[in-house]
């Protein structure tokens, strides 16, 4: 994801084993939303909407069983809790990058991020969002961007 904006790009509003990483923001505030809303203010959720929709869910059959099967304990693993997020090998350049809330930081890895004034952009953002060779990204395990499928294809 290439995000240029003044706004939150990455909503993670109390969900589990989500992974953001090689993404690129430029002047977002903040990049990166992380809470644990369903510890707190939408509590009531918990034992309603997600009992009642796991319920309903095949989670015994074999098939989604071997696929997901974290979802086979969900209950007994404090099923409120946003955990196993992993938020890794993004960059960003300007704007506020840790828009994790207090209530959710035990539960988040969020490493090897790039976030600077200049990450090393071989053009100039919105024109260009390639990195160069030496940005210190690349160190960090992030992964060069194809711009040229990115987009209106002409």
């Amino acid at each position: 994801m290439t995000t240029s904006a003044s706004s939150t790009t990455t909503v993670i509003g109390g969900g589990r084993d989500c992974v953001f990483e090689n993404n690129v923001y430029v002047d977002c505030t903040p990049c990166v939303h992380v809470d644990a809303r369903a510890m707190n203010w939408a509590a009531y959720h918990v034992a309603t909407t997600m009992k009642q929709r796991l319920d309903e869910m095949p989670i015994q059959d074999p098939v989604r069983a071997r696929k997901y099967p974290e979802l086979l304990t969900l209950w007994e693993d404090d099923p409120a809790a946003p955990k196993g997020n992993i938020i890794r090998y993004n960059v960003s350049q300007g704007g506020d990058f840790n828009g994790v809330r207090e209530d959710a930081e035990r539960f988040v890895v969020l490493t090897a991020n790039l976030v600077a004034d200049d990450v090393g952009f071989s053009g100039r953002p919105p024109h260009s969002f390639a990195l160069r060779r030496d940005s210190p990204a690349r160190a960090l395990g992030f992964e060069a961007i194809p711009e040229d499928r990115i987009g209106p294809q002409h």
